[in-house]
């Protein structure tokens, strides 16, 4: 789920016609909901891997035409990859068509066990 400075959940659920948030968003709303963010002055964008639309996040924030420098931008590692978190990370900055991130978390503090 996306989550911008200053806007409630409510609100960015009417945005995207779904109490979800951007989890489970229609594909689409995710990129028109953080154009329209970024847009009218919010400048947090929060995601995570384990939503599967941080390509939309992405092609939002460059359909916004905000500066990359104006948006603090935080995804979270997800549990699964925790045991590539370096390639994983690459992955995001691949989706995210940005070439860093102001914070990248792991979505739990705890990992899966890993299996081959």
């Amino acid at each position: 789920m996306c989550i911008f400075s200053s806007i409630s959940s409510h609100l960015l659920g009417h945005l995207l016609n779904s109490d979800k948030g951007t989890w489970k968003s229609q594909p689409g709303a995710v990129e028109n909901a953080v154009e329209y963010a970024l847009k009218n002055g919010y400048t947090h964008i929060d995601t995570a891997t384990a939503y599967s639309n941080e390509k939309e996040v992405g092609a939002g924030i460059k359909a916004s035409g905000v500066d990359r420098s104006k948006i603090f931008l935080t995804t979270k590692l997800d549990n699964p990859d925790q045991h590539r978190a370096e390639e994983a990370l690459h992955d995001s900055l691949k989706w995210l068509e940005t070439d860093y991130l102001d914070l990248c978390a792991p979505f739990h503090s705890y990992a899966f066990a890993f299996r081959d």
